[in-house]
């Protein structure tokens, strides 16, 4: 039978890992919630590299509108060079945007893995925690309990109230 103290170690632990088992939720959610805005940068750049592709695409039509209105044909170096050039430097820009997306993303996730971590370290020493109190409950000094017929102290005696 259990006495009281030992009911209340038991009851701390219980309320210890409970707290331990919220914390660890929350850090779940926070890795959840980091993931979802990993994909939403990725997608950002992703737009964003599109955008500039077709910016890019509008630049090169403007540069050969220009060049065919001055009189040079579009099939010379030089209007093949522009164009290259245009779209070289605009294909740059693009992979450069998902570039960024990307390692914003990989940061994101590794907030996100870390907190998953602390939560699981969160409920590990919430359980170890909970077993020392329900170990100190169970097993504190005798002289801290309360013995019934007549035993007396934690040698002297012939073993735990309800034994």
């Amino acid at each position: 039978m259990c006495t009281g103290l030992e009911a209340m170690a038991v009851m701390q632990g219980v309320g210890t890992v409970a707290q331990g088992y919220g914390a660890m939720q929350a850090d779940n959610a926070q890795r959840a919630l980091a993931d979802a805005q990993a994909i939403a940068e990725q997608d950002a750049a992703a737009a964003e590299a599109e955008k500039i592709r077709t910016r890019t695409k509008r630049a090169q039509g403007a540069a050969r509108a220009a060049i065919a209105s001055s009189g040079v044909s579009l099939d010379s170096a030089t209007a093949l060079d522009i164009g290259q050039d245009i779209g070289q430097r605009g294909e740059q820009d693009a992979l450069m945007t998902l570039l960024s997306g990307e390692r914003r993303a990989r940061e994101l996730r590794a907030q996100g893995a870390m907190s998953a971590a602390q939560g699981r370290g969160r409920m590990v020493s919430s359980v170890l925690t909970a077993g020392q109190q329900i170990g100190q409950g169970w097993f504190a000094p005798a002289q801290t309990k309360p013995y019934a017929g007549g035993m007396s102290g934690f040698y002297g005696g012939t073993g735990r109230s309800g034994d």
